[in-house]
């Protein structure tokens, strides 16, 4: 069988990820991964209802995580998906917007555990 095309996504990743220079970018990169990941889980679960919410309880993770100013490149690729979702901390939040939310993140998650992989 052939192998899976790689998404763009992955690919635009990858290509950032082979320019950072950061010793620890792999530590980093899985971190970012689990950040994406656990954030995607608290949406679904605990139904923010401001943008706000969201984007203060990933920068508190990032924190937590120390990914803040890490691996800026392979961030900036991620912005890009981002900025899909509601960014003004004040936008109200439904379910469906929640659901794009929990998608991207989830996307961004998945896409961030590929880059490593063997091609």
């Amino acid at each position: 069988t052939p192998p899976t095309p790689v998404s763009p996504l992955v690919k635009a990743l990858r290509d950032a990820y082979a320019q950072e220079s950061d010793a620890e970018k792999s530590k980093h990169l899985k971190a970012l991964a689990g950040l994406y990941a656990a954030a995607a889980e608290q949406v679904a679960k605990q139904k923010p209802t401001t943008a706000g919410a969201v984007w203060k309880a990933l920068e508190a993770g990032a924190g937590a995580a120390g990914v803040g100013g890490k691996l800026l490149k392979v961030q900036a690729v991620m912005q890009g998906e981002l900025k899909r979702l509601p960014s003004k901390s004040t936008d109200t939040l439904d379910d469906a917007k929640r659901a794009l939310i929990v998608s991207v993140f989830t996307e961004i998650s998945d896409a961030l555990s590929k880059v490593e992989a063997k091609r």
